[in-house]
Order: structure tokens, then sequence, then C-alpha cells
């Protein structure tokens, strides 16, 4: 990304594909298209340090 950064600001609470799409729809008060496709070979990983990110962002006292 050009100028700018990226933080990953997750609670640790696992929340799938489709809650973040109906969140979305939801806050932009618009429809997002998707469709329904096999999975992969998926794993889910939790990495962080969250309150080191909301810390920098000014989230964290």
């Amino acid at each position: 990304m050009l100028g700018a950064q990226a933080y990953n600001l997750g609670t640790g609470q696992g929340l799938s594909v489709l809650q973040m799409v109906e969140a979305f729809e939801r806050i932009s008060e618009r429809p997002i298209p998707y469709q329904f496709a096999h999975a992969g070979r998926v794993t889910w990983q939790p990495f962080g340090r969250t309150q080191a990110r909301l810390k920098r962002v000014g989230m964290e006292g």
C-alpha cells in the first residue's frame, strides 16, 4: 500500500467471511455480491499483538 499502514485489530474471537460481508453490508448500507464455493485447505492462525496496535492508533490508553 502506498502511504498507508494496515493493522489487524482483531478481538481474538473467530469471525466467518460471511459475518464480515454482512457487517460491511450493514455499515455501508449497500449489498455486497458474493457466491458460495467449496473451501480450499484453509487453516485459521491467530496472530497479533492487538494491544500494541490499538495503542499505536490511539485507541488504547
